[in-house]
């Protein structure tokens, strides 16, 4: 009986514990968590007539012309952080 319950309650917290890791990751809000970022780091050159904007294409001023990126390519990846 006591391996039993012992078996039980390890199941139990391994459920609980993958149930935990299973959990997906909270939506990035463009406007309250990027765009503050992209405006401190980037703007400054990347407006329209900005030294960056002249030398690559690369707008952002809003979530569109940041997802078009450069007239080179794509500058952020939408959920690869990473490439972005």
């Amino acid at each position: 009986m006591c391996r039993c319950t012992t078996l039980s309650t390890s199941l139990t917290l391994s459920a609980i514990l993958l149930a935990g890791c299973s959990v997906a990751p909270a939506p990035v809000s463009f406007k309250s968590e990027i765009k503050p970022l992209v405006d401190k780091y980037c703007t400054e050159c990347h407006i329209q007539g900005g030294a960056g904007t002249e030398a690559s294409g690369f707008l952002t001023d809003n979530y569109h012309n940041l997802m078009k990126g450069t007239k080179f390519g794509p500058v952020v990846v939408a959920g690869d952080p990473l490439s972005s």
